[in-house]
């Protein structure tokens, strides 16, 4: 599965025009912060605050074709109420977001 799917990026960036790089920038942001909120809400057993931060970033990563993270935020929000489910999906999320922000760094 490739990391981001470059058509609908260059779609974005077509729509939003001179805003795409500051989009880009706050995505690397708000996945980083979705995902300190995912570790937190693990380590406090607050299987709510979980599965909102799953969503946020499953939906926010759709929205730019980050295909990887998409995919891994679902499945934490499917299995929330599972620590050891979500456990194991941490490290492969965080892999997916640097590897992401790597890559809309280049383009940016």
């Amino acid at each position: 599965m490739p990391i981001i799917d470059d058509a609908k990026l260059d779609d974005l960036r077509k729509a939003v025009g001179s805003s795409f790089e500051l989009m880009m920038n706050l995505f690397r942001e708000s996945a980083r912060e979705e995902f300190d909120a995912l570790r937190s809400a693990l380590a406090g057993g607050d299987t709510v605050t979980m599965r909102r931060a799953a969503h946020t970033l499953k939906g926010v990563a759709a929205n730019l074709g980050a295909n990887r993270i998409q995919v891994i935020a679902r499945r934490i929000e499917v299995v929330a109420a599972d620590p050891a489910a979500v456990e194991r999906l941490l490290e492969p999320l965080d892999r997916a977001i640097e590897i992401t922000a790597s890559r809309i760094g280049e383009l940016v």
